[in-house]
């Protein structure tokens, strides 16, 4: 079994304990933090998806790892099926850019919670029956249980199937980057195109049109806001540079992936 093919929405963990994770000593906890987020989940793997089996772990879990996610990966074997080649899921999981599709699933997510390494909004409801709550859990667990909601950079993930990068820290070079430096807010405005992402280091906004933007933040869930206020507040905090440099701090990027 040298690759797995996934079969259905899969969380993939950054620990191989995923009973501890799932359930704890009583069966009933989730491993969260002290904001509530469920740190060890990486993110949500898409149907299709191919990994590499790097070695079998305790019960049914995989240590695995993939073309387009860094990292020691780790994998429920039970929502996947064996395989025997690779492929690269960037090139072969999505075949054409259609931006008014990806624009109307990106819109059908406002007003999702914001969930912590989600890129499935749905949520993925199998965990209620391999990882089983020992207790009726309130909607609130019920959610982070089985990872409803979606956080900021899920968003583009979802809507593209797994084209994008699944993390800012990739996004701030995805496509081309649009010549903001030394701009205002109003002259930014005027730059924008739908689906030019706003990004920095742990945070990315999808802009919808001139006038709008649309974000997953924590506490508000996936919202949408005035494109030009947005960026009025994020001047007060942050400066627009042309290319992200990793020494950037307190700046941002704009980039353009469709059409660029």
């Amino acid at each position: 079994m040298p690759f797995v093919k996934v079969l259905f929405p899969t969380p993939i963990l950054n620990t191989e304990n995923f009973e501890d994770v799932f359930g704890g000593l009583d069966g009933s906890t989730l491993a969260l933090d002290m904001k509530g987020h469920l740190r060890a989940l990486e993110f949500t793997a898409l149907p299709g998806m191919i990994f590499k089996v790097e070695k079998k772990c305790q019960n049914f879990i995989l240590q695995v790892s993939c073309l387009f996610y860094p990292g020691t990966l780790y994998i429920d074997s039970r929502f996947t099926n064996p395989c025997n080649e690779e492929m690269d899921f960037l090139k072969h999981g999505f075949l054409e850019i259609k931006e008014k599709e990806i624009l109307s699933k990106i819109e059908q997510m406002i007003g999702l919670d914001y969930c912590w390494g989600s890129n499935y909004s749905q949520g993925i409801d199998q965990m209620l029956f391999l990882y089983a709550p020992q207790k009726k859990l309130d909607d609130s667990m019920l959610k982070k249980w089985t990872m409803s909601g979606i956080d900021c950079s899920g968003i583009l993930y979802e809507a593209t199937n797994g084209y994008t990068p699944r993390n800012t820290s990739k996004l701030v070079f995805f496509g081309q980057g649009v010549t903001i430096e030394n701009k205002s807010p109003e002259e930014i405005v005027d730059l924008l195109r739908p689906l030019d992402l706003i990004v920095w280091k742990g945070h990315v906004i999808v802009v919808q049109n001139k006038t709008f933007v649309i974000e997953s933040v924590e506490e508000k869930g996936v919202v949408k806001t005035s494109c030009l206020k947005k960026l009025k507040e994020i001047f007060s905090q942050r400066k627009g540079v042309n290319e992200w440099n990793d020494q950037d701090f307190k700046k941002f990027v704009i980039r353009r992936w469709i059409n660029a």
